[in-house]
């Protein structure tokens, strides 16, 4: 657990060992307790009693200070985007630049070794990075809200885009953006986590109608992959978002969404009070 908060970090891994010994009766649960802390993660890995070795924090801000403007603008941004890893697409949204340009500047910041990359074309940074440079944003609140709104109208727009191939029937023209069907399942199943995290933040933030768009474009998808769970946690966000914008139409199709789900979770009792709620509604 340890070397995971680390991220397997030579330097962080090496700050944790020296607190350990340097604390004998320190236990390694209790350590890792501490680190699963994000906001004190910063803080726990620093070297103790030692001001000349610098700690996590220290060795960031050296490696973040030496990149070009326009990479340190576009890492610091990243931070915004909740989910485990990202998109190009998510990058370019985030910064307001053509596809092409992010895609660069991924590439430049994966030769700092503060971002990687994989084969499927995802992105994503580590823990401490990220815990970093949020606290970097405080200094950027406009910024960081502007990027935040891009993003979020992002994931509502290319959700509401891939929805519309899962639903659509015989003869009902589906707008451009993928092609086909299962196109849009897996851009579905790259970007879960990042769609749900954009309901929780929108919903905190009061975007209330990207929270019920976001909610309602993953019903479809979430119920043909059973992740009922899940489809519960975002269909109850869609009824509360509706009911904050007070449009009883859709608080009812959230409603029927959501009482799909609860059968799907197998709990019929509530299901069963969902949908007369939303019959009531419709009549």
């Amino acid at each position: 657990v340890v070397a995971g908060a680390c991220g397997g970090l030579p330097l962080a891994l090496q700050i944790a060992a020296a607190l350990l010994k340097n604390s004998p009766r320190r236990s390694v649960g209790s350590l890792a307790s501490r680190l699963a802390d994000e906001r004190a993660r910063l803080e726990v890995l620093e070297f103790p009693d030692d001001e000349l070795q610098p700690g996590v924090r220290a060795a960031l801000r050296v490696s973040i200070d030496r990149l070009k403007s326009a990479e340190a603008r576009m890492l610091r941004l990243l931070a915004i985007d909740q989910g485990v890893d990202f998109a190009a697409a998510a990058a370019a949204a985030l910064c307001d630049l053509p596809r092409r340009q992010a895609e660069e500047l991924l590439f430049s910041l994966e030769g700092t070794y503060l971002i990687t990359g994989n084969d499927r074309g995802r992105w994503a940074m580590h823990d401490l990075v990220r815990a970093y440079l949020r606290e970097a944003l405080e200094e950027y609140a406009d910024e960081r809200r502007a990027a935040r709104d891009r993003l979020l109208d992002y994931y509502a727009g290319t959700g509401a885009t891939a929805d519309a191939y899962l639903t659509a029937r015989p003869g009902i023209p589906v707008p451009g953006g993928f092609a086909c069907k299962d196109d849009a399942l897996r851009w579905f199943d790259d970007n879960r986590a990042n769609l749900a995290a954009a309901v929780r933040v929108s919903a905190q933030e009061g975007c209330h109608d990207i929270a019920l768009i976001v909610s309602l474009a993953l019903a479809e998808y979430l119920r043909q992959r059973r992740l009922f769970t899940e489809m519960v946690e975002t269909q109850t966000s869609a009824v509360a978002a509706a009911q904050a914008l007070g449009d009883v139409g859709l608080e009812a199709s959230s409603m029927t969404a959501l009482g799909v789900a609860l059968i799907g979770a197998r709990r019929f009792g509530e299901a069963i009070e969902v949908y007369r709620r939303a019959a009531a509604m419709y009549r």
